[in-house]
């Protein structure tokens, strides 16, 4: 199984993030206050609010004049949550073309047989101390590995994820064509911790400003944002993946091909077979 779904990773790495054209977008952020969301420049002196409408999208800069700290005066709540915006411009296509949503069919599959084996057996009769029922339970559990490695360490994410998830966290939480503007609000973010660990940790330095104040400093950082270009070379940006610029070895076409292998998180002995946890079979 290892050879047939073996990844286009040799130009990926989590150190430097190659294989994902991610750079900071005119040193944008998206400030949350609350429950109300912001569009600010770099040192956070002209905080525009987000309305999805023009002008006023993750896209734009911000025109306004207002301070982030009057607004959160103004409101009277402290900042939620100070995340960077960052470009998408291409991104590796990992599946190779597509080749590896062939393997879709199978997870889908594999899922439907680990949901279905152990209510199977009870129906039967088969006890859960059958030497039959425990080797298949071994069996799939190696399968429902919740992507980890079984080497030492432990518990780890396996080599396989490690280097999948460089471009997998990049598309999880694409926004669509049919994703409003509401929706635009928790969609095309990245966990921080994830962005700087898993993706690419030369862009630790870059969530903030190298001249930022303690302040700044200490304000809640819990995500990024990602836009995407329309166009390459890339002058124009969009919220949806599926107006990224498309075409042979496009950003759409590498987006599109990972998020078919699935976008579910991969949980261990939760019944369900995700593509992350097939790469890891190897470990276990």
């Amino acid at each position: 199984m290892s050879g047939a779904i073996a990844l286009n990773d040799d130009n990926i790495s989590v150190t430097d993030g190659m294989g994902t054209g991610l750079a900071a977008y005119h040193n944008n952020y998206e400030v949350v206050i609350g429950y109300n969301h912001f569009i600010a420049n770099s040192d956070l002196s002209k905080c525009s609010t987000y309305t999805g409408e023009s002008n006023d999208m993750y896209t734009d800069n911000s025109s306004h004049n207002t301070t982030c700290a009057a607004k959160a005066i103004e409101l009277g709540i402290s900042i939620t949550d100070l995340r960077p915006i960052f470009k998408l411009d291409n991104m590796t296509d990992i599946t190779a073309g597509g080749t590896l949503n062939t393997l879709v069919s199978m997870v889908k599959e594999l899922s439907m047989i680990s949901n279905a084996l152990s209510s199977d057996f009870d129906s039967v009769g088969i006890s859960s101390e059958n030497s039959v029922r425990k080797q298949l339970t071994l069996a799939l559990s190696k399968l429902d590995n919740g992507a980890k490695s079984n080497n030492p360490p432990p518990n780890e994410a396996c080599t396989a994820v490690s280097l999948f998830d460089v471009m997998f966290l990049l598309v999880k939480n694409a926004a669509d064509n049919s994703t409003t503007k509401s929706e635009l609000k928790s969609a095309n973010l990245i966990n921080t911790a994830d962005l700087i660990n898993a993706v690419d940790k030369s862009l630790a330095d870059k969530l903030l400003p190298v001249d930022a104040s303690d302040a700044r400093k200490a304000l809640p950082r819990k995500s990024a944002r990602i836009v995407y270009a329309k166009d390459s070379p890339a002058t124009t940006y969009t919220d949806s993946y599926e107006e990224a610029w498309s075409g042979e070895n496009s950003l759409y076409e590498a987006m599109k091909n990972t998020r078919r292998l699935g976008t579910d998180d991969s949980v261990k002995g939760d019944g369900k077979v995700t593509f992350r946890e097939l790469i890891c079979v190897a470990e276990n």
